[in-house]
């Protein structure tokens, strides 16, 4: 049965992914001759207005209702669970995705914001020689009648070309090159 059909794109966790089906425990693996055999991850979503922390709670909750349920049956399990602190805990995708590098990717995040200053910089700065250069041009035009707000409105126009073919030329650099980053 078809439970939904995932958008053209989507990939988790990974781009080979082509296939996904429900995970469900047999009888056999619910009981409690299974306890210590707990291997799996889930990832779900929240209902909106949930939090982790909610969710966390509710966990401990189901853990201290099942330990005293095999406290009641079999002592030794109850005291292996208390001991060995197991738990059930959620995380975001993000938190669990990104774990320890999180500093190294925000120093990574501040360098590629410092070069993108610097190169905004670079590229002012050539516009500002261009509008130089063309001052003997701009003078004339100026002697001829034009507003200050024709100059600047031209040179403005010059600018916003040259931001939107930057920018596309970025953006199509940066479709053709989605392929050769790995998941």
């Amino acid at each position: 049965r078809v439970q939904g059909v995932m958008p053209e794109g989507f990939s988790y966790p990974n781009r080979n992914m082509q296939l996904w089906v429900p995970f469900a425990f047999s009888a056999a693996q619910k009981s409690d001759d299974e306890r210590g055999n707990e291997y799996s991850g889930s990832l779900g979503r929240l209902k909106p207005g949930a939090s982790i922390a909610q969710l966390n709670a509710q966990m401990d909750q189901i853990v201290q209702r099942n330990v005293a349920r095999i406290e009641a049956s079999d002592g030794g399990a109850a005291k292996f669970i208390e001991r060995t602190g197991f738990t059930g805990r959620a995380i975001s995708l993000r938190d669990r995705n990104v774990g320890e590098n999180r500093p190294m990717l925000l120093v990574l995040q501040a360098a590629v914001g410092m070069v993108l200053l610097i190169a905004c910089a670079n590229v002012a700065n050539l516009m500002l020689t261009r509008v130089v250069a063309r001052q003997k041009e701009l003078s004339v035009r100026n002697a001829l009648g034009a507003t200050r707000w024709r100059i600047a409105r031209q040179l403005l126009i010059d600018a916003m070309l040259l931001a939107a073919v930057g920018g596309v030329l970025g953006l199509a650099l940066a479709y053709l090159s989605i392929d050769l980053m790995p998941v």
